[in-house]
Parts: C-alpha cells; sequence; structure tokens
C-alpha cells in the first residue's frame, strides 16, 4: 500500500515539476552569457498530446476519487467503532491521512501541469502556492514512508517478542507525532527552493536554489540523494 502510494506521489510530483537537464543547463548559461534571464532553463515546455493530456487527466482523477474515498472510509471505521482503535489501526488511520493529503496537492498540481503548463499565480498568494503544495505534497510521502516503519517495528515484536505488550497508544501517538515532524524537516527545504520567476511575461513556479541554475541542479541532486538515504535506505535497515 505505502510502496504503490509513494511510487504514485513520485510519479505526479515529478511529472509536472521541470526537471533540470543537461541541455537545461547549458541552455541557463548560454542566456547567463548573454545576459539575459535564463528562468525558463528551469521549465521548459514537454509536447504532450491531446490523447495522452485526456489519458492522464482521466487517470489521475480516478486516482483522485478512489484514494479519497478508500482512506477516507478507512479513518471513519476506526473512528466509529472503538474496538477498532488499536495501536495498529492508528497507524493505518495515519497512513491514509498522509494518503488524502497527497491526492489533494500532488494530483492537482499535475492536472493543471496537463493544461497550462507551468504557469502560475503572481503576488503574494501565488508564492504562497507554489511554495506550500509541493512541501505538502513530500511531506505526506515521507509521513507515510515513516509510518510504515513504525509499523512494521510493531509486527517485529509482536512476532519475535509475543509475550511483550504492544506499543502503548500513547508512545503511537508520539511515534505518529514524530513522522510529521520528521518528514516536515526532511522536506522543509522545499519552503525555500520554490519560487516564481517571470520569464518573457509568464509567471512560474520551479525550484532553484541559487541563481546558477548548474550550481542548484548540484546542490538538488545532492539534496535527493539525502533524502534517499533517509527515506529507503534507512528504512530498510
Amino acid at each position: 500500500m505505502a510502496g504503490m502510494k509513494t511510487l504514485f506521489t513520485i510519479f505526479v510530483i515529478m511529472f509536472p515539476v521541470a526537471m533540470i537537464t543537461e541541455e537545461d543547463v547549458n541552455h541557463g548559461e548560454a542566456a547567463d552569457a548573454n545576459g539575459s534571464d535564463h528562468s525558463a532553463g528551469l521549465c521548459r515546455n514537454q509536447p504532450v498530446t491531446q490523447s495522452t493530456t485526456v489519458g492522464l487527466t482521466i487517470a489521475y482523477f480516478v486516482l483522485f476519487f478512489a484514494a479519497l474515498l478508500g482512506n477516507s472510509i478507512i479513518i471513519y471505521v476506526v473512528q466509529r467503532h472503538p474496538k477498532l482503535r488499536t495501536t495498529f489501526n492508528m497507524l493505518i488511520v495515519n497512513m491514509a491521512a498522509s494518503d488524502i493529503l497527497d491526492v489533494i496537492t500532488a494530483v492537482p498540481l499535475s492536472v493543471a501541469y496537463l493544461f497550462v503548463s507551468v504557469k502560475w499565480f503572481p503576488g503574494g498568494f501565488g508564492v504562497f502556492l507554489c511554495k506550500l503544495l509541493p512541501f505538502l505534497a513530500y511531506l505526506s510521502m515521507g509521513a507515510s514512508v515513516l509510518t510504515l516503519t513504525v509499523m512494521t517495528i510493531d509486527r517485529y515484536f509482536a512476532i519475535v517478542r509475543p509475550m511483550r505488550r504492544p506499543l502503548s497508544k500513547q508512545l503511537t501517538m508520539v511515534a505518529i507525532i514524530l513522522t510529521w515532524l520528521i518528514s516536515g524537516a526532511i522536506f522543509a527545504t522545499e519552503l525555500y527552493k520554490f519560487r516564481l520567476f517571470n520569464d518573457s511575461g509568464q509567471v512560474i513556479c520551479a525550484p532553484r536554489w541559487v541563481e546558477n541554475i548548474h550550481d542548484s541542479h548540484k546542490i538538488i541532486m545532492f539534496e535527493k540523494v539525502i533524502r534517499f538515504v533517509l527515506l529507503y535506505l534507512v528504512p530498510l535497515d
């Protein structure tokens, strides 16, 4: 469940957010040399056929409503029946909540990209959404992975040490809070690096650490390696 959700999050986030290719880096450096604005080097439009747009839009909406409905039912059933409020089910509810946050942030971003590409809202509200939406989408992914890690630890002790008490409700609540806090700390940089740029009169939202595109690309790649270690390799251990 979490694995599929993580792959889905990576797809819906990485599809609309234009990646910096080597060609883009060269394009940005050429623009630097000419003294022109090279913000477009971060977000270059990729051609999408009408059939692809329709197909992806339908797929996104199916996934959106299925995930929203399914996870909402899980939360409702657990909250409705006191006997189901076990520590393990509390973790399942937390994962369902992260799934809901994922689809209500990542899917709209992807659908918007299909129709308006990298265009964004100008002004303070545009800056707010540009920073917040990617952060929340990644936050949900991190919280889901960390929740799955806690669930794995809980099941490990239940099998290896069956006589030992499972996680208490208080300890489970602390673990749930920590999943969100740790995920927020790991992805807090999204709130800094995503910003608005003006490209030939068009406002775009894109990640950039520093003004130089090549240096920014290096930092982003290093950042991805760190997150891969923290949210994939470490939980596997």
